[in-house]
């Protein structure tokens, strides 16, 4: 089944090929949104940076499409915060190459995902183009942002889209400005109008334009009956490029003793995507707690929460005096130094080792031995394949590595659970007595062929 989605102009043409897919949402994205710059004072309620206020740059919706909210899916009201998750200095540094160099471009741009949980419990993915303009000539730069709204956790997709008509916008030399502003509203508005079908195996967007490279993204879910919920690929890129099998192993740990997991690193774009790969190799189990993986500066005080929480931070916001009190309570993930930190208690979670000043050892338990050195070898080797995935002579290698990755830590999650009830229901034995359970459970590890089957029993 196939679908043109075309921007106006002969040379100008954009394809979204549908195949089947399950138990999705029916329209490709929700909303397309247009954020400006305002300037809010926020801190101890002083209106003087120098006596403790600090200012920070917010964003305020400037356009939207379409303009009245969907029936099931409301405009989610506090989109411009996440548009903006750090101070403009640091996004005027990381447009101009992280150097600090004030000299930004019109034509350049970052993009980044992010994620707001509903008053329901749902996620709505958003995923936001950052650049800077000029209201007039002279006029000091001001950041900008396009984003989009979706159910669809499609990132690479998305940003795809957005840097696709920003370069049409700002990059394509052959039309005029005006003319570039209405291909882009022509080829969003067409977006929003389509609605993909009731299942669903692959979406590949292609789109073309003179003067521009062709871009092609697609993502895709495996077939009915044999599905994981969608993830897009580029969260696990992430994570395999940062953290080894130990290092993922460890954290899995944390979340499943419900620990506060704090995430910051320099590169927007990789905050969420860490997120959202981790608290996949959680299921079938979902994270019932405070989940915001790009916390904007504004919302920093969520961290206190006396809850556990998975937040993500950007570093420069890491070092605000609001966040310092609560980094020895949490399990620091740090992007940047590619390090994982354990909360500094003094008291130690059950089952794990004494954690005394002198000899620090373990405060989160860990996984079985046995299950976590099986893991740990699937993660390994998937990981290597992951980080190597430019040399790949075939995508699928990569995507093969990606649903091992995948598979072990489902394997993780049933294995545990089989542990479980095990332990809880004891089966009889003769004379009416109950046997106790056994010492060591059988564990469920991951095959490396990861098709049909993902997992085989062993004793």
């Amino acid at each position: 089944m196939e679908k043109s989605v075309a921007g106006s102009g002969n040379s100008n043409t954009g394809e979204v090929q549908q195949l089947l897919n399950a138990d999705v949402p029916s329209r490709f994205i929700d909303y397309v949104v247009v954020c400006t710059k305002r300037e809010e004072t926020i801190g101890d309620g002083s209106d003087d940076p120098c006596n403790g206020g600090r200012w920070e740059t917010k964003l305020k919706v400037n356009a939207r499409f379409p303009e009245e909210d969907w029936d099931d899916a409301p405009f989610p009201n506090a989109l411009p915060l996440f548009c903006l998750p750090t101070t403009e200095e640091t996004v005027e540094s990381c447009l101009s190459g992280g150097d600090g160099s004030k000299d930004i471009a019109a034509n350049e741009a970052l993009t980044f995902p992010f994620v707001l949980t509903q008053a329901d419990g749902s996620h709505v993915f958003g995923t936001c183009l950052l650049h800077a303009v000029a209201n007039g000539e002279g006029e000091e730069r001001a950041s900008e942002a396009l984003c989009i709204v979706s159910k669809w956790p499609m990132f690479s997709l998305f940003e795809s889209c957005l840097r696709w008509s920003h370069d049409v916008a700002f990059k394509a030399e052959s039309w005029g400005s005006v003319q570039a502003l209405r291909v882009v509203e022509e080829f969003f508005s067409k977006l929003v109008a389509l609605v993909l079908p009731p299942t669903a195996l692959r979406v590949q967007i292609n789109l073309k334009s003179d003067g521009l490279a062709t871009v092609q993204e697609s993502i895709g879910r495996d077939r009915i009956g044999h599905s994981l919920p969608l993830v897009d690929h580029s969260c696990y890129y992430v994570l395999a490029d940062h953290f080894d099998e130990d290092n993922i192993v460890h954290i899995l740990e944390s979340m499943i003793m419900e620990q506060k997991i704090l995430i910051h690193g320099e590169v927007l774009g990789d905050i969420t995507k860490i997120s959202e790969a981790l608290l996949s190799l959680l299921y079938p189990l979902q994270w019932p707690f405070v989940y915001i993986p790009l916390v904007p500066p504004s919302l920093v005080d969520y961290l206190h929460a006396p809850l556990p929480f998975v937040m993500g931070i950007h570093s420069s916001n890491f070092l605000m005096e609001s966040v310092i009190p609560v980094m020895p309570q949490c399990v620091v993930v740090n992007l940047d130094q590619k390090v994982v930190i354990d909360p500094m208690q003094l008291r130690p979670l059950p089952g794990a080792k004494t954690w005394n000043r002198e000899n620090d050892t373990e405060t989160i338990p860990s996984f079985p031995p046995e299950l976590s050195a099986a893991v740990k070898s699937h993660l390994k080797n998937a990981i290597r394949t992951i980080r190597n995935r430019s040399e790949a002579p075939a995508q699928s290698i990569v995507d093969e590595a990606v649903r091992v990755m995948r598979s072990a830590g489902l394997s993780l999650i049933i294995s545990l659970l089989h542990g479980a009830s095990e332990c809880m229901k004891a089966p009889p034995v003769a004379g009416g007595g109950v046997a106790m359970p056994p010492a060591a459970g059988k564990y469920l590890t991951p095959t490396s062929s990861c098709t049909s089957s993902f997992w085989t029993e062993r004793t």
